[in-house]
């Protein structure tokens, strides 16, 4: 048919009773069937009672197929239904096909009780390694402790470094430090950086670490294995 329309859609993921299919199954189908028709509601709402009704229908099918062709206690599984939809110009349900069941095995469950934020952190480390004789390096070490303030002078080991000076030799070998301006935050370098960088690396570095609570892993009671876990359902 010239007027015929059809949409490939999809299911989310739940359990394989009759129940949770036909809501995910009605949610999918009357919804995406409004969502494409909606401006057509003169045709929509005389055809509204009947798309009920066949969608009531197919769930039925479906889970009836799906129970008598795995021979599965389909309590122990949970299911995704993949489809193509098909509609009139009016958006009344035509039928669907190229439909696939596809059956999921739960084997356990990870409760986490909280994820929670850790807010007593270490103080940031930070520093400056400059040379007066440059000009990147002046500019850097009369800005870095203004960017520093804003975060919190108690929140930072802030330290400055001359690269010229011997007593600093040992120090940025053993860094590997060559160029100048070079900022350290905590463990990572960055040379000749401008502001913004510096800002946005001091904002990461005071990101809260999450940490999990009460952590576990439920496993679940051993399932019989089936040779085939996807189903087609094609007539």
């Amino acid at each position: 048919m010239a007027s015929e329309r059809k949409l490939a859609i999809h299911t989310v993921i739940v359990n394989a009773n009759p129940q949770s299919i036909e809501t995910a199954l009605t949610r999918s189908i009357l919804g995406v069937t409004y969502k494409k028709f909606s401006r057509k509601k003169s045709g929509l709402t005389h055809n509204w009672s009947y798309n009920n009704e066949i969608t009531k229908q197919i769930c039925s099918c479906l889970y009836e197929c799906l129970k008598n062709k795995t021979k599965l206690s389909m309590d122990d599984f949970k299911v995704k239904i993949d489809l193509t939809l098909k509609w009139d110009s009016n958006g009344k349900i035509l039928g669907i096909s190229d439909i696939v069941v596809s059956i999921y095995l739960k084997v356990g469950a990870l409760a986490i009780a909280e994820l929670s934020a850790q807010t007593d952190q270490s103080p940031v480390e930070v520093d400056l390694f400059y040379s007066d004789i440059d000009i990147a390096s002046e500019n850097l070490k009369k800005e870095l402790p203004n960017i520093i303030r804003e975060f919190g002078l108690n929140k930072v080991n802030y330290s400055e470094y001359d690269f010229l000076k011997d007593d600093t030799k040992t120090m940025r070998e053993a860094l590997k430090i060559t160029r100048v301006p070079t900022v350290i935050i905590d463990d990572k370098q960055f040379v000749n950086p401008d502001l913004n960088k510096i800002r946005s690396e001091l904002t990461i570095a005071f990101s809260p670490s999450v940490l999990p609570a009460n952590t576990e892993f439920i496993k679940e009671a051993t399932k019989p294995l089936v040779k085939e876990l996807e189903v087609i359902l094609n007539n």
